[in-house]
């Protein structure tokens, strides 16, 4: 995965990490749905180029060959049109993949900064209501909450799997500078796996 996630991005993640799923999933559903369409539109525009084809008398100036010709770029528009929205959904899928990788490392974090980003941005609590919560000194809360942030960012971006640093303390776990392996998440699904269509059904 070539994206590197951001402090920015982490605390929207944690912030709208419901919503921002929702939206990707609605996406994909719009996305699939186009795709079913365009399956369709070429099985009739060859179809049609079949029947046209055959019944059409041979003419002067060429109507059948302009006919022809004028189908088969409609073909080949609606795959290039099928090969875009195929990238978009990947797209998405990459999206949701870094919203649930950020989403477990979070959860992997241990206290206190697990409890303080929780409170900042999932239960999107008062900055000073935490701080005092937590009494430390200004300076003190602002190291912890930057750590916070940092820790994820590097756990999202090592090679380890999320199991795996759950199971070490936060003592050893360390900070890689390896990109992670895409969609190494346990149980990750891949939203092209629903793509596949066999040909005798739908």
């Amino acid at each position: 995965m070539s994206e590197q996630v951001t402090e920015e991005r982490i605390k929207m993640i944690l912030s709208k990490r419901e919503k921002m799923l929702r939206d990707i999933n609605e996406k994909v559903i719009l996305l699939i749905k186009d795709l079913d369409r365009i399956d369709d539109d070429l099985i009739t525009e060859k179809s049609i180029h079949a029947v046209s084809i055959n019944m059409m008398p041979s003419a002067k100036g060429g109507v059948k060959k302009d006919l022809s010709d004028l189908i088969i770029k409609l073909q080949r528009d609606r795959e290039e049109r099928k090969n875009e929205l195929y990238k978009m959904i990947r797209l998405l899928s990459d999206q949701e993949y870094m919203i649930n990788r950020v989403w477990a490392c979070f959860l992997a974090l241990d206290d206190p900064y697990y409890t303080m980003l929780n409170q900042l941005y999932v239960e999107n609590d008062l900055y000073e209501a935490v701080r005092q919560q937590f009494d430390m000194s200004p300076t003190t809360f602002e190291r912890h909450r930057k750590k916070a942030l940092t820790l994820i960012a590097e756990y999202v971006d090592s090679q380890l799997s999320v199991s795996e640093i759950m199971r070490m303390s936060h003592s050893n776990k360390p900070t890689l500078n390896s990109r992670a392996p895409t969609h190494d998440m346990p149980g990750q699904i891949d939203m092209m796996d629903f793509l596949y269509v066999p040909d005798s059904g739908t």
